[in-house]
C-alpha cells in the first residue's frame, strides 16, 4: 500500500490494537495517517468507533490537541488524518529521563488544560496513558488517540472495561459508565503524573483483573514512599487528583492545570525546557 486517501506513505510510526498509524505525505504536507486494520474493516462496532473518533477530534481546536484534518474510507480501508508531530511520546522520553519534575508538571499542565477543552465540549477522552501524549521537538505537548473517547452521558454495555488498567480511574475499572465524567480523566492524568515523577506506575498486579481490582479498591502508595525526592507539594496534587471519590478530586482538569502551574512556579528546578 503506497497511497491511500489521498496520502503518499512514507513509512510506519506505530501499529495499535487496530489500526497502524503511517508518517505520509499529501498535498506538500507531512501528516500521520491512521488506518484501520483490513480485518475490522466489516466490524460495524469497530468502524463506528474509529469514524467516531475523528468526528470527536475534528470538533476539538487546541494547541496541546492532535489536529483532524480528514476522515474518510478508500479501498476499502478506513482512515484518520491527522497533524504529524514529530517528537517522541511522553512514555519515551520518561524511559530516557528526559525531563524535570517541573517540566513534567508544565508538560501535563498543558494537557490537563487541553481535557479541560474537550470536557466542556462534552467528550471524555477515557484513556489517558503516557504513550497518548506526543512532544514536538520544542518539548510541548499533543494529546492523541482518542480511540475509546465518549460523549458525555453516553453509557457503554453493563460490564464493559475500556482503557489502560494502570491509568484508568476505580470508576473506569469497576464499569461504572453512568457515573464517568470529565473527572475520570483527571484521575488518570494524575496517574500519569504519579509514574512520571516515581518512576514506576501507581499500580502493579500479575494479571489485568488484579490490576483493575487494586485500582478500584485500593490506594497506591504515597509518591514520597517510593521515591524520597518528590517534592511535598507535588505529592499534595498528585493524592487530590488520584483520590478514590471523584467528588474529592479537583472538580475540573482546570484546576488541575493551575495547582501544576502554580507548583511549577515555585519550584527551584530553573532548567525548564518550557515557558511557565
Amino acid at each position: 500500500m503506497e497511497f491511500l486517501g489521498g496520502c503518499r506513505i512514507l513509512g510506519e510510526i506505530g501499529r495499535g490494537a487496530v489500526g497502524t498509524v503511517y508518517k505520509a505525505e499529501r498535498s506538500g504536507q507531512v501528516v500521520a495517517l491512521k488506518v484501520l486494520e483490513e480485518r475490522w474493516s466489516k466490524d460495524s462496532t469497530v468502524t463506528d468507533r474509529f469514524v467516531q473518533e475523528g468526528m470527536i477530534m475534528s470538533q476539538l481546536s487546541h494547541p496541546a490537541i492532535v489536529k483532524v484534518i480528514d476522515v474518510g474510507r478508500d479501498q476499502g480501508r478506513f482512515y484518520l488524518v491527522l497533524e504529524y508531530v514529530e517528537g517522541p511520546s511522553f512514555a519515551r522520553a520518561l524511559q530516557a529521563r528526559a525531563f524535570t519534575p517541573r517540566e513534567i508538571a508544565q508538560i501535563l499542565a498543558l494537557i490537563a488544560r487541553a481535557l479541560h477543552h474537550a470536557h466542556r465540549r462534552g467528550i471524555i477522552h477515557s484513556d489517558i496513558v503516557p504513550g497518548n501524549i506526543l512532544l514536538k521537538s520544542d518539548g510541548s505537548p499533543k494529546l492523541a488517540d482518542f480511540g475509546i473517547a465518549r460523549l458525555r452521558g453516553e453509557v457503554w454495555k453493563s460490564g464493559i472495561t475500556a482503557g489502560t488498567p494502570v491509568y484508568m480511574s476505580p470508576e473506569q475499572a469497576a464499569a461504572m459508565s453512568d457515573v464517568i465524567d470529565g473527572r475520570s480523566d483527571v484521575y488518570s492524568l494524575g496517574a500519569v503524573l504519579y509514574e512520571a515523577v516515581t518512576g514506576r506506575p501507581p499500580f502493579t498486579g500479575r494479571s489485568v483483573q488484579e490490576v483493575l481490582e487494586k485500582v478500584a479498591r485500593s490506594s497506591p502508595p504515597l509518591p514520597r514512599s517510593v521515591e524520597s525526592t518528590v517534592d511535598p507539594g507535588l505529592e499534595k496534587i498528585i493524592v487530590k487528583a488520584m483520590d478514590k471519590d471523584p467528588a474529592r478530586r479537583y472538580s475540573t482538569a482546570k484546576d488541575l492545570a493551575d495547582a501544576l502551574d502554580v507548583w511549577a512556579r515555585s519550584s527551584e528546578d530553573w532548567n525548564s525546557m518550557l515557558p511557565s
